[in-house]
């Protein structure tokens, strides 16, 4: 009986409820943010992961909390393509777990779409490509999703949870 719950007593039952909940967030998250790159690079997911891949790996030494994070961290600042590290095919197929010619066709028309440019050190999405208008408001899009996906976290809890876990190591 213990595996089957009064649905009212699961939002306060567990700190595993807080899991499922963030879990379900999550996922709302990431299938917003897929719909509006959809939109933006007019394709299939796969190509928005790939392209995704790329943005993540040439900006993912920009951890918040450094002067050069904070300096593009606003909307509308966008990290000049000198401060972005290519990555490679090779690479970003392994990153993103698709086979690679799969992602080589679709960097390949990343590319012939001007979303990335192929530089000695990779691939990059080059600022150019981020500083759209089109791209701007999918970044205004996409931080309403994270608010709300912060605001969901918040109303359930988990939040509060995890601010108590760090306080109490």
């Amino acid at each position: 009986m213990d595996a089957i719950r009064d649905p009212s007593t699961i939002e306060t039952a567990s700190p595993a409820r807080g899991a499922r909940l963030a879990q379900r967030a999550t996922i709302q998250l990431v299938m917003d943010t897929a719909e509006l790159l959809s939109r933006v690079i007019d394709s299939d997911a796969v190509r928005g992961i790939v392209f995704l891949g790329i943005l993540s790996a040439n900006t993912r030494h920009l951890r918040a909390g450094t002067p050069e994070a904070q300096a593009y961290a606003q909307t509308g600042t966008v990290a000049p393509d000198s401060a972005r590290r290519g990555i490679s095919v090779h690479a970003l197929s392994h990153q993103i777990n698709v086979p690679y010619e799969t992602t080589r066709r679709h960097v390949q028309k990343l590319i012939a779409d001007g979303l990335c440019e192929r530089r000695d050190d990779g691939i990059i999405v080059p600022a150019s490509a981020l500083s759209t208008r089109r791209m701007l408001q999918v970044v205004d899009r996409n931080l309403a999703n994270v608010y709300r996906f912060l605001d969901e976290l918040e109303r359930g809890g988990v939040l509060e949870a995890r601010r108590a876990d760090l306080a109490g190591r």
